[in-house]
């Protein structure tokens, strides 16, 4: 897609041809910077780290089974289910036309659907004393969407149209004449109506007041036009219309009174496309009023910023206190060794989280309160072969935010009325990481990653009842609960990179700045949680390291 991000992998190329020259080789040493480590910098030092990830996904995990990210949108009839407010016109036929069954749809439409994102959180860590340090990390995110509905495709599904006499809407050419016919209709009935009551048939000529108040609520009138949708010429709705009017001319014509019934209201010519879809679904006459009309979008913002304190409890390394000789510890260790670092922060909700009346949202940020709780080790088993395992506990705390509230999983268009403030808490989430690494030489080192996180699912509270007035129809009761449905996820993702450090050559002052580079590809191997994605990631990192006092 030509929206897709640059290659990492690239990036990461010309970074290494435009740094290498940096460094001297020297005997094979273990290559930090390949995913976290339990290092902390040393007292006066700073690191700053950026890590870029680019992902993208186009469907999530359901009952095991592969989720497209627009199923939620897709429908075989398009209608009063989607669009509220056009259950009224729906109940206005079904009353005169005496078919309970009548149903009202707009067609099919099939929605395909793509999310990018793009998180880059700057941390910055501080060495304050030989085992202690503060970070600080900030991200920046982006995410975006490609959505692309297909309306009645082949051109055959659904029974109603856009009203021809709303000159207001796509595809209206014929408004004049649809007003006039309609209005003629109007004439027709309320005049045999009239000399009904004269000839003294008053049912009869109420029931032809009552039709002619229906077609009017639904087709409209002479000045003005009805309802936003009317039957497709040609299809079940329209002919039980007309065969109602054409009943009642039988009826008026045995009681002396002339109807002509070949004049019939004003039906809509074609089947809705996709400028009508977007209409119908943005406009506030419908009673959806999607902002995202459907049609993707971009954000961006400062994601939820973190603040953590780290402690390294064990280090078998013999490390001096200066930088040089403490990193040249690290890298340059013979036999066994291992380090340990807990960390305990909490994470400021500072991002910019859904936007009610976004159907298809990828929010930036959680945009939520958590308290962080991390614990990474190291073992060094040679100069060549290394490896992390961290495990990482996230526990959001709970707020309240202006969300709508869909009818279930499966309903992605969530009317206007449905949205409200709820009261909310994310689910704590568990995240276990082994990282190996095998260093071919100073400078260069192979490594994977594999991932297992599990995410409980999240809660919501509130109960509400909107109106008749809202709702457009009938008041409805719902709560808020149905927002956390198919929230709970589980993954478990593998990955494969290459990294590049200088930072051995500079702590034996072969090199002028420690740097480190660092490429990884993973990809979501399994998955749960119809809010799950299968992910496709690139994630670039680099890491520099600055001496705030002496060297």
């Amino acid at each position: 897609m030509s929206s897709r991000h640059p290659r990492p992998s690239v990036l990461l190329a010309a970074a290494v041809l435009t740094t290498s020259a940096a460094a001297r080789a020297v005997g094979a040493q273990a290559v930090l910077g390949a995913g976290d480590d339990a290092t902390i910098p040393t007292p006066g030092q700073a690191r700053a780290r950026v890590v870029a990830t680019f992902s993208e996904y186009g469907s999530t995990f359901a009952a095991g089974a592969r989720r497209g990210l627009g199923s939620a949108f897709s429908t075989d009839s398009f209608g009063p289910t989607q669009l509220p407010r056009l259950s009224a016109t729906r109940d206005t036929l079904r009353a005169i036309t005496g078919n309970s069954s009548l149903a009202l749809s707009l067609g099919r439409v099939q929605v395909g659907a793509y999310a990018q994102t793009v998180s880059v959180p700057i941390q910055v860590e501080l060495g304050i004393a030989r085992r202690f340090a503060l970070g600080l990390t900030v991200p920046f995110n982006k995410t975006r969407t490609t959505i692309a509905p297909t309306v009645n495709p082949g051109g055959t599904t659904g029974n109603f149209g856009l009203n021809p006499a709303n000159a207001g809407l796509p595809g209206s050419t014929s408004a004049a004449a649809a007003l006039a016919q309609n209005g003629q209709v109007q004439t027709n009935l309320r005049a045999a109506a009239a000399a009904l009551k004269t000839a003294g048939a008053a049912a009869l000529a109420d029931s032809l007041t009552r039709f002619a108040t229906a077609l009017a609520t639904v087709y409209g009138t002479g000045t003005s036009a009805g309802a936003n949708v009317v039957p497709l010429a040609g299809s079940d709705a329209q002919l039980a219309v007309v065969r109602q009017l054409r009943h009642l001319a039988a009826r008026a014509q045995a009681d002396g009174v002339p109807l002509d019934s070949t004049v019939v209201p004003y039906p809509a010519q074609a089947r809705i496309g996709l400028a009508g879809f977007r209409t119908a679904v943005r406009d506030t006459s419908f009673g959806l009023v999607a902002l995202d009309s459907l049609g993707g979008g971009f954000r961006q913002s400062i994601g939820d910023v973190e603040l953590t304190g780290m402690y390294q409890w064990l280090d078998t390394f013999d490390e001096p206190n200066d930088a040089h000789g403490s990193t040249r510890a690290r890298t340059s260790a013979t036999g066994w060794h291992v380090r340990s670092t807990v960390a305990a922060g909490f994470r400021l909700g500072t991002g910019h989280t859904e936007i009610p009346g976004y159907l298809l949202d990828v929010p930036p940020a959680t945009g939520a309160n958590a308290v962080l709780l991390r614990s990474i080790t190291d073992v060094v088993l040679n100069r060549r072969l290394s490896l992390s395992g961290a495990v990482r506990l996230s526990s959001p705390l709970a707020d309240t935010k202006r969300l709508r509230v869909p009818v279930s999983l499966d309903s992605g268009y969530v009317p206007l009325y449905r949205e409200r403030d709820v009261g909310r808490r994310l689910g704590r989430e568990v995240q276990l990481e082994l990282t190996p690494r095998y260093a071919t030489g100073s400078t260069f080192a192979v490594w994977g990653q594999a991932l297992v996180r599990s995410r409980q699912a999240d809660r919501y509270t509130g109960e509400y009842t909107a109106t008749a007035a809202e709702t457009g129809g009938t008041p409805v009761s719902f709560d808020a609960s149905t927002l956390g449905e198919g929230t709970a996820q589980r993954e478990a993702r593998l990955g494969l990179g290459l990294a590049y450090s200088t930072v051995a050559a500079w702590s034996r002052g072969r090199a002028r700045l420690p740097v480190e580079l660092s490429f990884l590809h993973a990809v979501t191997a399994a998955g749960a949680g119809a809010t799950q994605p299968r992910l496709s990631s690139d994630v670039l990192s680099l890491r520099v390291f600055a001496a705030l006092r002496g060297r």
